[in-house]
């Protein structure tokens, strides 16, 4: 029988393994908590010290935005604090010509004859880099630094690019990028064509800017019923094949950009040329304006096309005003793409730039639409509400802010109907 004494060193040795199992566990718990990249605006004194008393650590600032790396239990503090929280719900997902991926989960299933396993050294090709948030100017101006050349946007904060393998393997040191991937083939084929295949059979074939002329005309060699047309640009070529190898070769060449279904006219006129070739048609466009008397009615300049660092544009949203200013604007519309990372349009100017002030707002069922500033410019200038809807397309939205609760694009165009 044990004695008394035994019984408590057993006791006692029982509680310190206890303990220290505890604290492993602990441990060990800790190093699988997953980090939360997170979008905020940072507009008041005070919020700074919430943002760290939360253990935040703070990845950029925009203005009066920041992108933000914590807990799972920070966010969720975060969240119901008075700061307005973007959680980026679909932050790593991609949508390439069609084709959905998820960074979290690597490169999706692809055929493997429509894969590039080998990046020949030193030559110049198109790839995937994936940013921690939207892009900002200086990220923009240390990747351009390293002659990368931007091709285009990719929803959700992603980015086609052109640059070498050794450039590729230079970005591994660079904090706002977190993956990267050769632009592959198969991504370059819009998801559907192979069906076009027995319908059309005709394809739009894009090159990259500054892309090598030559290379186009070699997709007539590809195939011996390939027919080819150069558009006036040189940039894009329209081809006719029916059959899906034929297709593939030519996403295979190098400065191949995107292959899509060749939406054909339809005749919307009876005055048809007689020497129209086969299948194809020349037609009068008359212009619906044809009888307006310019003279008479008032005109005005505008531009419905605007970005600004608040997503991927070069300059702020004061400077981008004030241009349009300069250059004798009566309207303008910002329209941000809605996938920035905030939750609301590019609006109202005076909360960019403190020096505005709207004479009057137009609203319509609660939401603001227009607004007028007699300051800028001889006459003032008319701003529209707006954004661009940007996943997986780009529409412009005006008078609404359809699209900015992160919803699928049929969802925002519905709102936009509604709105």
């Amino acid at each position: 029988m044990l004695s008394r004494k035994e019984v408590g060193v057993i006791c006692c040795t029982l509680i310190l393994i206890l303990s220290t199992l505890l604290s492993c566990a602990a441990f060990f718990g800790e190093g699988e908590v997953e980090e939360r990249i997170v979008f905020v605006e940072i507009n008041r004194a005070g919020q700074v010290e919430t943002l760290n008393s939360l253990d935040f650590n703070i990845i950029h600032r925009y203005g009066g935005y920041a992108l933000l790396e914590g807990r799972e239990d920070s966010v969720e503090a975060l969240e119901n604090t008075d700061m307005r929280v973007d959680t980026l719900p679909n932050r790593t997902e991609i949508s390439i010509n069609g084709h959905a991926l998820d960074i979290k989960e690597g490169e999706p299933s692809l055929d493997p004859d429509l894969m590039i396993n080998e990046e020949p050294e030193g030559v110049v090709g198109t790839y995937l880099i994936h940013l921690l948030g939207p892009m900002s100017p200086s990220w923009r101006d240390q990747l351009e630094d390293m002659d990368i050349q931007i091709l285009n946007y990719v929803p959700n904060h992603a980015y086609k690019v052109r640059m070498t393998p050794e450039t590729r393997e230079r970005l591994e040191h660079f904090y706002f990028v977190d993956w990267t991937t050769v632009y592959h083939p198969q991504y370059k084929i819009y998801e559907g064509c192979e069906d076009e295949i027995d319908d059309t059979g005709r394809f739009k074939v894009k090159v990259v800017p500054d892309g090598d002329i030559d290379e186009l005309k070699d997709i007539q060699n590809l195939g011996p019923e390939t027919d080819l047309t150069l558009s006036k640009t040189n940039s894009e070529v329209v081809v006719e094949i029916d059959d899906v190898e034929t297709l593939q070769e030519i996403a295979k060449l190098n400065d191949v950009y995107r292959i899509s279904p060749y939406q054909r006219s339809e005749i919307i006129s009876q005055d048809v040329e007689k020497h129209a070739p086969p299948g194809d048609y020349y037609y009068t466009v008359r212009s619906p304006y044809d009888d307006i008397d310019w003279d008479s009615i008032n005109q005005y300049k505008a531009a419905f096309h605007v970005h600004t660092e608040e997503s991927d544009g070069r300059s702020g949203v004061s400077e981008r005003i004030q241009e349009h200013e300069e250059c004798g604007f009566d309207i303008l519309s910002i329209t941000d793409h809605d996938t920035r990372g905030s939750e609301e349009p590019t609006w109202r100017w005076s909360d960019h730039d403190g020096s505005l002030e709207e004479d009057w707002i137009v609203e319509h069922d609660g939401m603001e639409q227009s607004a007028f500033y007699s300051e800028l410019g001889d006459e003032g200038m008319l701003a529209i509400k707006g954004n661009e809807i940007s996943d997986p397309h780009h529409i412009g939205s005006f008078f609404n802010d359809a699209g900015w609760s992160r919803v699928s694009e049929d969802e925002a165009l519905e709102q936009g109907k509604r709105r």
